[in-house]
């Protein structure tokens, strides 16, 4: 089991809004500020690990499908983050079971001060599910 800091997780059993319309864009928990306090290690030869790991399994009415996207911005203000990098690309809701985990080394050249993780829904909405995503040094399952 991992370590957490606070500061490195982007959500904890975040449900997934059954309100979002298809094809709408929604971050999910917090803006992660990057900063030697928060990630001492990193840029010298340890890699920053991207977890996104489904606590409540996803389900739709229909034939929903979801992705996740990494952006990342200079200054912590909704216009001005870009997309960084396309996590996983929309991918049926049913793939997403309890217990999912998708880890991710974080591209550590291209990434400006403030990150978040979004996430979109194509079709139709979702009718359920929840993430845990952090940050961290390990790639191993906490």
């Amino acid at each position: 089991m991992a370590v957490m800091d606070r500061w490195l997780e982007f959500a904890d059993a975040q449900a997934m809004s059954t309100a979002v319309i298809a094809s709408a864009v929604t971050t999910i928990g917090d803006v992660i500020e990057l900063s030697k306090r928060a990630l001492p290690n990193s840029g010298k030869g340890s890699p920053v690990y991207l977890h996104i790991k489904v606590s409540t399994a996803f389900t739709s009415g229909s034939n929903a499908k979801v992705a996740f996207n990494l952006e990342h911005a200079g200054t912590n203000t909704p216009a001005s983050f870009s997309n960084l990098v396309a996590l996983i690309p929309a991918t049926p809701a049913t793939d997403y079971n309890a217990n999912y985990h998708y880890i991710s080394i974080l591209p550590a050249m291209t990434t400006k001060r403030f990150i978040r993780l979004k996430y979109a829904v194509t079709t139709t909405r979702l009718t359920a599910g929840a993430v845990d995503a952090w940050l961290d040094l390990s790639d191993a399952d906490r």
